[in-house]
């Protein structure tokens, strides 16, 4: 017996559907199958890429970091240098207001130098200056740091000149006590002492009296600091105390003097 085509056309529709969900159920199992793996490799794959990203960028912060300190350290040392340089110029001030405040005769000061330069043994007798003849530097000339005595002007260049300094055994100046107005000749003991020579054994001499100059000479004017008395003997036989003198001048630490006229 014939099948009616309305049961054809019945079981054709039932079997394209069920076909249809076939194909559905199939893709679904086949996507969970595939993508599940895939979303765990994705997954760690993202967190590594955000772990070496957190960490390039914990380098480069401390790389910012450790540049900025030793930024911070460049700056402070510049800083320092800065500070030592500006004291060392209130000092440099400092002793030329001494010389203008603690004398009467400013007015003499003919220039100011450098110190250039020594003799090259250790025990240093004399310095070069930085400016000579046309500067109006004579030989004669009295030179001061900060207020007290360094030496006199022995020899004179176009442009630089020597210092003799008092601590030359070579030196003499005319001097006298500050206290006792007692006259005698300062002499160079070499390196860092002088002696006032050729003083009475009578005379009223004591440890600390302050020498200054006596204004005898020609080339340097009264009362001008040298140093101060450390030793006063009374030697049997001899006719002269032996006074030892310790000048107020370090000469290891001049830099910057000032040239004075002569009288």
């Amino acid at each position: 017996m014939k099948q009616r085509p309305e049961n054809k056309l019945i079981y054709a529709v039932l079997g394209f559907f069920l076909i249809l969900v076939f194909v559905l159920v199939l893709n679904k199992i086949n996507f969970s199958f595939f993508s599940s793996p895939t979303l765990g490799i994705q997954k760690k794959v993202s967190r590594n890429v955000y772990e070496v990203k957190n960490s390039l960028r914990s380098a480069k912060n401390a790389l910012t970091t450790k540049a900025q300190g030793l930024k911070l350290e460049e700056t402070s040392q510049l800083l320092q240098v800065e500070n030592e340089i500006l004291k060392a110029e209130i000092k440099r001030l400092k002793r030329n207001a001494n010389i203008k405040t603690e004398r009467n005769d400013f007015f003499r000061i003919k220039c100011r130098a450098n110190v250039i330069s020594a003799n090259p043994d250790w025990f240093i007798n004399y310095y070069m200056l930085d400016k000579g003849a046309y500067d109006g530097i004579e030989e004669g000339d009295g030179v001061l740091y900060g207020a007290n005595l360094l030496g006199r002007i022995i020899n004179v260049a176009a442009t630089t000149s020597q210092v003799q300094l008092i601590t030359d055994p070579k030196s003499s100046v005319s001097a006298r006590t500050d206290r006792g107005r007692v006259v005698g000749i300062v002499t160079g003991k070499g390196v860092t002492d002088c002696e006032l020579q050729f003083v009475p054994k009578e005379e009223d001499v004591k440890e600390n009296d302050i020498v200054v100059t006596s204004g005898l000479s020609t080339s340097l004017p009264e009362a001008i600091p040298i140093g101060i008395i450390t030793y006063v003997k009374k030697p049997d036989g001899e006719l002269s105390l032996v006074v030892k003198i310790k000048p107020f001048v370090n000469i290891f630490s001049v830099e910057e003097v000032a040239i004075i006229k002569k009288r």
